[in-house]
């Protein structure tokens, strides 16, 4: 039996070698090291130390899917979904985004990005006619609404700090390249995904920039 500060101790030593692998692409390393950080927590930090528990469960989420280990990915996501908080949902169905797209399951990877868009009040039809009509009304206020700007590089300007902003616009971002896969069987659907400046976002820079 360890004691409380030697169990913390070793947490913190083994979140600080996940970022360091991590950082050089060494996933396997990381997986490593945020296993045995997982192992350290318990079931009372939900209640206790939700900020520990909720990162290292995160943490472990995201290595076990870089490095493809679905089922423990599986294990844990729901057990980590039903404690978040709600500011943190959002940030748990984001990794379970990332284990569907590494998966290649490009279409449940858009239900959940859509869905998350959803908790912020924006509505994205995943039907094929709909999205159409949609993307067709977009195109005409291309130059309007983004004033120029490409919205794969909004996240980084620094006029946008708003986090819950960020965040929408971070779940714009990653369904670029799913859009395509989803709706690649209808090419002029696909043709209005795939253009640099992608015109999805368009309709909420009414709103990002109020």
């Amino acid at each position: 039996m360890i004691g409380e500060t030697e169990r913390l101790e070793l947490v913190l030593l083994n979140q600080r070698a996940v970022k360091k692998a991590s950082d050089s692409s060494a996933f396997a390393a990381a997986y490593i090291y945020a296993t045995e950080a997982q192992s350290l927590m318990k079931e009372e930090y939900w209640q206790s130390n939700y900020k520990l528990i909720f990162e290292v469960s995160c943490m472990y989420l995201e290595c076990a899917a870089l490095n493809a280990e679905y089922e423990k990915f599986e294990k844990l996501h729901p057990i980590v979904s039903n404690n978040a908080v709600a500011e943190d949902k959002t940030k748990v169905n984001l990794l379970l985004a990332l284990n569907y797209e590494l998966q290649q399951k490009y279409q449940d990877t858009v239900k959940v990005l859509n869905a998350e868009l959803a908790r912020f009040g924006i509505i994205l039809s995943l039907d094929p006619e709909k999205a159409r009509d949609m993307f067709i009304r977009e195109f005409e206020s291309i130059s309007n609404n983004l004033r120029g700007r490409n919205i794969i590089d909004l996240p980084n300007d620094e006029f946008i700090t708003d986090p819950k902003k960020l965040l929408i616009l971070d779940i714009l971002k990653r369904m670029v390249c799913f859009f395509s896969f989803v709706y690649s069987y209808n090419k002029l659907i696909f043709l209005r995904v795939i253009p640099h400046t992608w015109v999805l976002g368009l309709m909420y820079f009414r709103w990002l920039f109020q």
